[in-house]
């Protein structure tokens, strides 16, 4: 710069091939941009679920907002260093008398901003981890393990019969333990009755189910019995929850009468037994009042097996079923995983905020990185002064990182009130969810301090390895 002053070059040239390089190398970052993101434009989708796609009219796009992009942040990013160092002194600088110590005073605000984002993406994906991981291993009230579950692809008495030739051929094979019917399974649908009962508004969920349901999903029958085929009033009995129970404010369940199908000729269907409250639904919902009743239409067996040698179980259990039924296809899937693709979204929520932490994580270490230069250089001289009167190299790394712990801190603290009301909302779509203890930002905090010590490290043993009388012989 100064040499260029010197034979002519203005200030507003100057500033202009500032401005220029800068633009330049931000353009050509969004070009590989675009390449990168063609790229792994599959990965994506095939990650996401989605159908995104990039046409003649979609790529022009694509690259015309790419390039505005590269202009706007070349520009920006050009313009400081641009005015800074346009204004030197080209006599000052050609004579040795410019000092290189360089401030970083407008990039400290920089680092603590991108820091902070990376932050507010870390304890997010904390948290959202941790409520999975809750929603994982979150007691559902029955047993999921090892339940087949087979559409029976008919309904009304046909899906009744279906249900019944099943079960009388599987409990002749090995390794099957019970087959219960229902008209709906877990996560694919539901049935919910409104009506009045005393003239007050009533709503419960209902489910169509045989004698073998609940001791199939192992239901725990907190009060009266299960169905029994041999009782023929059981026929018109239901069995309900404890919410239901709750909700119509019973001490005596058992033996109560609820009129659901609001039969004015009689006290309607007799409840002859209470479940312990389980998800029927996701956790994203509150466990409302349900109710089970005797079979009148099934859609579904749930053949709990034994969990040892299960291919070969499923393929009895698909020869049984071709025997059964010849000309119906024979397709099933497991409880658990039918369970499980009621929280594919926020799976695929928690994956994308992986990634996005891990590309935000390594964006502000360049921001660290970079301070962590500046600050080297800055002090070099003062290091080997230190040197010099016995400064060991654990006095010389703690000098030039303890800024950065306390800018990490910092980051973190501003950081702390965005993530909480934003995962606070999250957290509202479920009824049963974790608590963002103290543990959970302490833990966060920890990791970026850790995170941004180690980005540091580099300048800081490379400043405190170097001869003190390289840095000093010129003084």
């Amino acid at each position: 710069m100064g040499i260029r002053k010197v034979v002519g070059a203005q200030k507003n040239q100057l500033v202009y091939q500032f401005g220029f390089e800068s633009i330049a190398l931000a353009f050509i970052s969004a070009l590989f941009g675009v390449g990168i993101a063609v790229l792994f434009l599959p990965f994506f989708n095939d990650f996401t679920g989605k159908g995104i796609g990039i046409s003649g009219s979609t790529g022009l796009q694509l690259l015309g907002v790419s390039a505005i992009l590269g202009v706007v942040v070349g520009a920006l990013a050009g313009a400081y260093p641009a005015m800074y160092l346009s204004r030197f002194r080209p006599a000052l600088v050609l004579k040795g008398g410019f000092t290189s110590r360089l401030q970083a005073g407008f990039t400290r605000p920089l680092v603590v901003l991108q820091f902070s984002l990376s932050a507010f993406l870390i304890i997010s994906s904390l948290i959202m981890y941790r409520q999975m991981r809750f929603v994982a291993s979150h007691d559902l009230g029955f047993d999921k393990e090892a339940i087949v579950v087979l559409p029976t692809q008919a309904d009304g008495p046909e899906g009744i019969k279906r249900v019944g030739h099943l079960r009388t051929r599987l409990l002749q094979e090995n390794g099957i333990i019970s087959v219960g019917g229902t008209d709906i399974s877990f996560n694919q649908g539901y049935s919910r009755s409104g009506y009045k009962i005393n003239g007050q508004q009533r709503s419960a969920y209902v489910y169509s189910v045989d004698e073998y349901y609940v001791p199939t999903l192992n239901l725990e029958l907190v009060a009266g019995r299960n169905f029994d085929v041999n009782i023929p009033s059981d026929s018109e009995a239901v069995i309900v929850n404890e919410a239901l129970v709750r909700d119509m404010k019973w001490e005596n369940p058992v033996g109560e009468h609820y009129n659901w199908i609001e039969d004015t000729l009689s006290l309607g269907p007799v409840v002859i037994g209470v479940v312990k409250d389980y998800h029927y639904r996701s956790l994203e919902s509150a466990i409302d009042p349900m109710m089970l009743h005797r079979e009148w239409s099934f859609g579904t067996a749930l053949v709990k097996i034994e969990p040892g040698n299960i291919p070969e179980t499923l393929e009895r259990m698909g020869k049984v079923w071709k025997e059964t039924f010849p000309d119906v296809p024979f397709n099933y899937s497991f409880l658990e995983d039918d369970l499980a693709k009621q929280y594919t979204s926020y799976e695929r929520w928690i994956g994308i905020m992986g990634f996005s932490t891990g590309f935000a994580i390594i964006i502000s270490c360049l921001g660290l990185f970079g301070l962590a230069g500046i600050n080297a250089l800055n002090k070099t001289k003062e290091v080997g002064i230190r040197k010099v009167m016995g400064a060991g190299l654990s006095n010389i790394f703690i000098l030039l990182n303890r800024q950065y712990i306390v800018l990490s801190l910092l980051a973190f603290v501003l950081a702390i009130p965005g993530s909480y009301y934003v995962m606070s909302r999250w957290l509202s779509d479920f009824k049963f969810r974790i608590e963002m203890g103290w543990e959970i930002f302490a833990l966060s905090m920890l990791t970026g301090v850790l995170v941004a010590v180690l980005t540091v490290s580099y300048h800081g043993f490379k400043a405190a390895a170097i001869n003190p009388a390289e840095t000093l012989k010129y003084e």
